[in-house]
């Protein structure tokens, strides 16, 4: 009697690969330490162009704020950075550039109603006529 061996192809065995880990190979592919990928907490999602200076389109954001293309892993103390300055000052900070499209938006609102509001002392004021031309004199 001939004993048969049990043939065991590597697909039987082969398991999904979990979303975690998949993740965890493009952050390292994509130039992470393993010490970054690996602890919680060290790599940040991070919105370009940040959520405050998107539009709003009904109950969402232009351009919408899942959307990948415009989110973009960074390690924690980079996404700070790009967040907040460089430390010493916030200049082309993510927080810098809301404040002053707020500043300016604000500004150009005020703009906007002292146009279009009534000039009252343009109104209060007689006309001023143009003064008329004298004739010149003849001297003999």
């Amino acid at each position: 009697m001939a004993t048969r061996k049990l043939v065991v192809k590597t697909s039987d065995l082969r398991k999904a690969i979990p979303m975690r880990v998949k993740l965890q190979a493009a952050l390292l592919a994509a130039g992470f330490s393993f010490e970054e990928v690996t602890t919680p907490g060290a790599i940040e999602f991070d919105h370009t162009p940040p959520l405050g200076l998107r539009r709003v389109v009904g109950n969402d954001f232009d351009p919408p704020q899942h959307a990948p293309q415009y989110i973009t892993p960074r390690a924690k103390a980079d996404h700070r950075k790009k967040t907040s300055g460089a430390g010493a000052t916030c200049a082309d900070s993510d927080v810098h550039k809301i404040h002053k499209a707020r500043r300016l938006s604000r500004e150009h609102e005020e703009f906007q109603a002292r146009i279009l509001a009534p000039d009252k002392k343009r109104d209060e004021r007689p006309r001023s006529k143009w003064p008329k031309r004298q004739i010149a004199r003849r001297r003999k």
